[in-house]
């Protein structure tokens, strides 16, 4: 019994001081400045702000706020971006979790260095999660869970490219270096 015991705890332990949280700033989406369409620390381009495809959301996973996302495409290969304020990553595996409730289409979940282009494609600035989410038709909180393996230390920023969103909405972003 005893030793059941100290494997159970060893196996706690051992989780806990290797995976260890990465600060990804106001994941959460709790920090909003008056009237912003985007939460604090989190960005889109500007005619995506302008056009009003971004709002703060009372329907929360958890705290008071989630980001909204409306977006419906114009046009084949027609998508929108919105992103994170960079983040230092090591090298290594990271899982990042995202909570989801609405209706939209995923392109693709990236992490790609600062000041490039984000893209669906894994290249030397761009690291795309898996597995792919895809279609998303969700009455209630999901929780999606992405791996990302980092090859080079660097400055990143997360991106999240959707196809389309009806009320799609998204909180409580974490990241977890395994």
């Amino acid at each position: 019994m005893k030793k059941k015991m100290f494997a159970i705890l060893f196996a706690v332990f051992s989780v806990s001081v290797f995976a260890q949280k990465v600060e990804l700033r106001n994941g959460g989406m709790e920090e909003w400045k008056n009237g912003a369409a985007m939460p604090v620390r989190w960005g889109a381009y500007y005619n995506d702000i302008e056009a009003g495809l971004y709002s703060q959301s009372k329907n929360a996973h958890s705290g008071k706020y989630a980001l909204q996302i409306d977006f419906e495409p114009q046009r084949e290969h027609d998508n929108r971006r919105f992103f994170s304020f960079p983040v230092k990553l090591e090298e290594g595996k990271y899982s990042l979790t995202l909570y989801v409730k609405g209706r939209g289409e995923v392109r693709f979940v990236s992490f790609t260095k600062k000041d490039e282009a984000a893209g669906s494609h894994t290249n030397d600035v761009n690291v795309v999660g898996t597995p792919k989410i895809e279609i998303i038709n969700n009455k209630k909180w999901e929780a999606y869970t992405l791996d990302f393996d980092i090859k080079e230390a660097d400055i990143y920023q997360l991106f999240i490219c959707l196809n389309a969103a009806d009320k799609l909405l998204i909180d409580d972003i974490t990241l977890t270096k395994k």
